[in-house]
This record gives structure tokens, sequence and C-alpha cells, in this order.
């Protein structure tokens, strides 16, 4: 799922790749464009090569028309993601974190409980903090999977335990299929490692 945000654009490395492939198509043929407008200026080249020439020359145009728009829209977007995910830590920064503190150690009481529905309570409990953090750094959505969705993989370096611990909420959510304390456990560690990594709790 995580690729889905990393799908959105060209990586800048193959935008890169692209321009020196282009550069390097440019100065091989450039030799012989040359030899070629030479022959066009003194009036010995046949006519083909002259239609030639030009058809060469509008698709190397359209090349690196095409070349320079995609590395500006590369970096806009790389500016403006870098801008968001600043936002975004900023917005964290001032969410009263002790609040998220006790509310996180009520889900820790929870999943220590020997009472099995209290397991589920506090991985729903958890997918609602999660919902709200998401929430608060701006990233739009009708539920919390359409945020996850909008996250890019670079800002978000937990977002596969996100996704993991969202889809396990789901399953329990719509199910009275019974789950074992390990199972609780381990998908409120993958809710905690995502909190610690925006120290949230």
């Amino acid at each position: 799922m995580a690729d889905e945000g990393e799908n959105h654009s060209l990586d800048w490395f193959g935008w890169a790749f692209l321009l020196l492939l282009l550069y390097g198509v440019i100065t091989r043929l450039l030799p012989s464009l040359q030899n070629l407008i030479e022959r066009i200026q003194d009036g010995t080249a046949p006519a083909a090569l002259v239609i030639a020439n030009n058809i060469v020359l509008f698709i190397l145009d359209i090349l690196l028309v095409i070349a320079i728009a995609g590395i500006t829209f590369v970096l806009f977007k790389m500016v403006r993601l870098r801008k968001k995910k600043i936002e975004a830590l900023l917005k964290i920064e001032t969410t009263p974190v002790d609040g998220n503190e006790k509310r996180w150690q009520r889900i820790l009481e929870l999943v220590s409980s020997q009472n099995s529905s209290d397991w589920k309570v506090a991985i729903i409990e958890a997918d609602t903090i999660l919902d709200g953090m998401v929430t608060t750094m701006g990233f739009a959505g009708d539920t919390l999977g359409e945020k996850l969705k909008n996250i890019e993989k670079s800002d978000f370096t937990t977002l596969d335990e996100a996704w993991e611990a969202h889809k396990f909420r789901n399953k329990i959510a719509h199910s009275d299929e019974p789950i074992t304390q390990r199972e609780a456990r381990r998908i409120v560690a993958l809710y905690g490692q995502v909190f610690q990594e925006f120290e949230y709790i």
C-alpha cells in the first residue's frame, strides 16, 4: 500500500537519468547535424535530408520541453511536500501531548487487561488517536483510510505500520471473531511506532 504514494510522481533520480540520456543523444547527434546544416547551407544536401533534419530537430525540441517540464514538476512537488511536512510537524508540536500520553497509557492498560473485550477497545482507541494525528498533520479524507492514501512514504516512514494496524482495526470492528492478547499487543505496538515517529505520545 505504501507503493501507492510512491507512484504518484516519478522519482527525481529517474528525471536526472532522463536528462543525462537526452544530453547524450544530443551530443551524439550534434556533429552530424552540424555537418548536415553546412550541406544545407551550401545547397548540396538532398531534399529528403532537409526534411529529415527538420523532423529530428522538431523531435529534439519536444523532448527538451518535456524534460524541462518534468524536472520543473518534480522540483515543485518536492518543495510542496517538504513545506507540507514542516507545517505538519509544527502543528504536532502545538498538540497537547499530555492528553495523548494519558490516552496512550489507558490503551496500554486495556491491552494488558485479562478481559478480551478490552483488547479490541484498546485497538479502536489507538486508531482514533491515529486518525486525529493525521488530521492534525493536514491530510484530507473522509476516513482514516483515505487520509493514509494521501500520505507520501517519504513523509511518513511508519506508513506501512499505520496501514497494517488500521486494517486490523477494521477487521475486528466488523467481526465478532475473537483475538488473542498477543495479537492485540502487536497491533498496539504498531500504533506506538507511528506515534513515536512524530513524538505524538
